[in-house]
């Protein structure tokens, strides 16, 4: 398997525009994109995507249908562009997640990576976490969890590689729970949008959504949740970030 990776740099990060009151688009996301025997991991959105901070990567697991998992953070060589890793086995399943730290918003609209209490004129502060997910076809093997154990996580209910599939069904999941209430998108992490035209589709008080398949090719869900800081000492709140993709060809 390829995994392509890149290191973030300082001025990126400074440029990251949190936007904790914005949508899944204007936010910074993980996307994980597995097809053909090459991974690719994207920060991000359309349009503006920047290389990922290897040191802000928490796990890059590769799911297996048996349930066993290998963790691939030892592939992510600070140097390397691009990394060659050589896979034994059948995956269905490749999982990252992602601290992109403390940020606090500023009175002038800027941000800066730091605890709120460092900074006394800040406006606004947040835990930036993201979580990602790529589903493979082997993924409706017996064995293949659809449940990890993310904070935020999207769980597909149903087979979108069966034919004519006309939509996914998903369940949102915040903490094990099912999420209501919340709006997720469907995009093919190419086409560059603005906030205004994004449809996002609603959970049921299951937490159950079905979302449109109109084309072939990656698709790519997202969904945020702006949720109680886990440290109300540094930050006021966490904005916490879930994708799941797949490929229809």
């Amino acid at each position: 398997m390829k995994i392509a990776f890149s290191r973030m740099t300082g001025r990126t990060a400074l440029a990251l525009a949190l936007c904790a009151t914005a949508g899944f688009s204007s936010a910074h996301d993980i996307v994980l994109m597995a097809k053909s025997g090459q991974l690719t991991m994207r920060y991000g959105h359309p349009g503006d995507w920047h290389p990922v901070d290897q040191f802000k990567l928490l796990s890059l697991d590769l799911w297996r249908p048996n349930a066993e998992t290998e963790s691939m953070l030892t592939a992510v060589k600070e140097s390397l562009v691009e990394h060659t890793f050589a896979l034994k086995g059948q995956q269905c399943l490749i999982s990252a997640s992602y601290d992109n730290g403390l940020w606090v918003k500023l009175p002038n609209d800027d941000y800066r990576n730091a605890r709120k209490t460092e900074v006394p004129q800040a406006i606004e502060s947040l835990g930036s976490f993201k979580y990602a997910k790529t589903w493979l076809p082997p993924a409706q093997a017996a064995g293949c969890p659809s449940k990890i154990g993310h904070r935020l996580e999207i769980v597909p209910l149903s087979d979108p590689w069966a034919k004519d599939t006309k939509d996914i069904l998903v369940e949102l999941l915040w903490e094990g729970k099912p999420l209501s209430g919340a709006g997720l998108e469907i995009g093919d992490g190419q086409t560059v949008r603005k906030e205004e035209d994004i449809t996002r589709y609603t959970t049921d008080a299951q937490g159950r959504v079905r979302l449109p398949i109109t084309k072939r090719g990656w698709q790519v869900i997202g969904v945020d949740h702006k949720a109680p800081s886990r440290t109300p000492a540094l930050a006021d709140h966490d904005l916490v970030i879930a994708t799941l993709t797949f490929w229809l060809p």
